[in-house]
């Protein structure tokens, strides 16, 4: 029944995102694009708003632009936007400054509709407080997933029989069996001495997707303990960190698996069969899989091991939250307009990128459709991932999961010792963003 008599609702949004989400025209022949016009035409229609999309450069590269122009505008208390749109990390910055609303005491917003992750409400509140959103309403999210790709050819060609989609269903998908697989998958492909790109590797990712194992093996950088706070999570500096590392590492240092610290998004080993294994994103699909004849299927992440209880996927950053700056005089209009676009997202962007795009159409098999259900089932959320911005003052810079890729790519097992010396920098850095907090619901 809500009618906001064509209200002006002013969005913030980053436009050099990973992937279309904000606007679209009409008459667009690309499902996404045309699911993102109708999402907006049925949210101005249902609740009577009119979208102001304003679009700025916020991506990784230019986050300090994002955050600057939203920080400028909150703190002069211009109120020129009412929603914020931004890159995970900015976006999450912001509420650690004290400058966006509390969604849990706005009108209309309902975190416990479907289209919110119950794992990214539970793990990114707060005191009892939430400042940013995210889930079916960010396109970005679906697109940002971090999982498994394997080469069904190659499977084939090596004579490996295993019913992979089997092993997730029964839980038996763990590191182990990762490791099994790549071992002696290595061949010298190009008669270049070491590694190199025309080689054939068993498992292939990049630094930057590298804590997708990290979280995949069950293990947090925060959590919350038995009085439901934010604390620095035991897991971060345990045995088990430390065994997946020099897991890790062995496998790396191993002829049979491959780390790049560059270059890795232009690699073409999968689509030539040189490559059993690699850690993706569904854009990689996309873009360059789907235009081949490649025969591939998708995995989660494994499991640390059997007595794990659940698949748990990493999203990269380029995902967006969404909040509500705390000099808006349109509360009411802007949480309306997160929650309807929320759910008519859950309703026309999410199945055409889900289960038309990934499931069908970039599909290689029916099975895939299965793990990509597990696979987003398992999105999670670590709040000092998330909150990596302000986690900066001990010698490495975002060092909730920079401290585990480092570790990765400078070969050093040694994780007790690198956790212990970073250890009071990273609960300090937790206080302060606590205090911040708190100070702001006064």
């Amino acid at each position: 029944d809500l009618d906001f008599g064509g209200e002006k609702v002013t969005v913030l949004y980053w436009q050099d995102s990973f992937s279309d989400e904000f606007t679209a025209e009409s008459g667009n022949t690309d499902i996404t694009l045309d699911a993102i016009f109708r999402r907006n035409s049925v949210v101005e229609d249902r609740i009577g708003i009119k979208y102001d999309w304003v679009g700025i450069k916020g991506n990784n590269s230019n986050r300090n632009n994002y955050i600057d122009t939203a920080q400028n505008s909150i703190k002069t208390d211009t109120k020129a936007y009412d929603i914020l749109a931004g890159y995970s990390m900015c976006i999450a910055n912001l509420s650690s400054q004290g400058l966006l609303r509390d969604l849990n005491t706005v009108n209309y917003i309902d975190t416990s509709m479907p289209w919110w992750p119950e794992r990214l409400v539970s793990e990114a509140t707060i005191d009892g407080s939430l400042y940013f959103a995210s889930g079916d309403i960010s396109t970005n999210m679906l697109w940002s997933m971090l999982f498994l790709i394997y080469n069904k050819d190659l499977m084939k060609e090596l004579n490996m029989t295993e019913d992979m989609n089997r092993l997730v269903e029964d839980k038996k998908w763990t590191l182990s069996k990762l490791e099994e697989m790549c071992r002696n998958v290595y061949a010298d492909n190009d008669g270049v001495e070491g590694k190199s790109d025309g080689d054939r590797f068993g498992l292939m990712t990049s630094n930057v997707y590298s804590d997708a194992f990290f979280f995949g093996c069950g293990l947090h950088t925060v959590e919350l303990n038995d009085k439901n706070q934010p604390v620095i999570s035991e897991s971060f500096g345990s045995e088990k960190t430390h065994d997946v590392i020099v897991r890790l590492l062995n496998l790396f240092d191993s002829p049979d698996a491959q780390l790049y610290t560059k270059n890795y998004g232009n690699t073409t080993q999968f689509t030539q069969n040189n490559s059993l294994f690699e850690v993706r994103q569904p854009l990689y699909i996309r873009k360059s899989i789907a235009p081949t004849q490649t025969s591939f299927g998708v995995l989660p992440m494994p499991l640390y091991n059997e007595d794990q209880q659940s698949y748990v996927t990493t999203i990269g950053f380029t995902y967006t939250l969404y909040a509500i700056p705390q000099d808006t005089d349109k509360v009411d209009a802007a949480a309306a307009t997160i929650e309807c676009q929320a759910s008519e997202a859950y309703r026309k962007t999410t199945p055409a990128i889900f289960e038309v795009c990934l499931k069908v159409k970039y599909a290689s098999d029916f099975e895939s459709g299965r793990m990509f259900d597990i696979i987003r089932d398992g999105v999670t959320f670590d709040l000092g991932r998330m909150f990596c911005l302000d986690f900066s003052s001990g010698s490495t810079k975002y060092a909730t999961y920079n401290l585990f890729r480092h570790s990765l790519v400078n070969k050093k097992p040694e994780w007790a010792s690198t956790y212990a010396a970073e250890k009071t920098a990273l609960e300090s850095d937790l206080a302060r963003i606590l205090d911040a907090f708190a100070a702001a619901k006064k």
